[in-house]
């Protein structure tokens, strides 16, 4: 194997690691929006009145998770490829 193959390979290793980053870092925006649904039901609880979180927290929580797979696919993807271009 010479040089131009093992920086390749990487490379390779390298978009993989960062997809698992990515990936995450989804599961925490998922658990962060769902604790954040969830928490008008732990006031519930505690207080005796429901007080909703803001929807703009939700919404934020959602967006997060969504750029956070969407990066996911994408490097998964370009390791992919140049996986494919690697050993044709």
């Amino acid at each position: 194997m010479d040089q131009a193959q093992q920086h390749e390979l990487d490379m390779i290793s390298d978009l993989r690691s960062r997809s698992v980053r990515w990936k995450i870092g989804a599961l925490g925006g998922l658990a962060i929006t769902f604790l954040l649904a969830a928490f008008p039901f732990f006031l519930m609880v505690q207080n005796g009145a429901v007080q909703t979180a803001p929807p703009v927290l939700v919404l934020a929580g959602f967006i997060l998770t969504g750029v956070c797979v969407w990066q996911t696919v994408e490097l998964r993807g370009e390791a992919a490829r140049r996986e494919t271009r690697l050993w044709g």
